[in-house]
């Protein structure tokens, strides 16, 4: 990852190059109440040079329930989702503790449904990666103690 921003995010099923991900001004979902995310670590592991994902199953499984209670459509599995972060965290050449940020909101262009419908509304969903804010564990960006033993690697 480059200080700035990553250079691939996933956007809807494929990994798209940072600058090329772009989204219509009418489709104000992503900014929104219509909006859901997870916020998911992966802590490096200098020793077995390895990144591991905390809880990435429980993460994903709660961000499909989050999308099914908002009435987004599900088009992604957790392991169809899971296989995308794995993929973007290799894409970007992760080697630090990294923030894993999905986020899925309604899409469709500016459409409006009615408040009422019970059918699942168009959903987008964007997977991006950053490093973590170095607030949480002070300047030197130390993870806590009991985060590795409870991750899974990613490669």
């Amino acid at each position: 990852m480059t200080a700035a921003h990553p250079r691939y995010l996933w956007w809807n099923g494929r990994r798209t190059p940072w600058e090329e991900a772009t989204v219509h001004v009418t489709a104000l979902g992503w900014s929104s109440v219509a909006a859901i995310f997870e916020g998911i670590m992966a802590y490096w592991n200098d020793d077995e040079e390895e990144l591991y994902v905390f809880r990435l199953d429980a993460h994903l499984s709660r961000f499909l329930r989050s999308q099914k209670m908002m009435r987004m459509a599900w088009d992604y599995t957790a392991e169809a989702l899971a296989g995308a972060i794995t993929d973007l965290l290799r894409a970007n050449e992760c080697r630090q503790d990294t923030y894993i940020f999905p986020l899925a909101f309604l899409g469709g262009g500016g459409g409006f449904r009615k408040i009422s419908s019970t059918d699942p509304a168009p959903t987008e969903i964007t997977i991006t990666t950053r490093p973590p804010p170095r607030t949480c564990w002070g300047a030197t960006g130390s993870t806590p103690a009991s985060a590795p033993g409870s991750a899974s690697p990613t490669t």
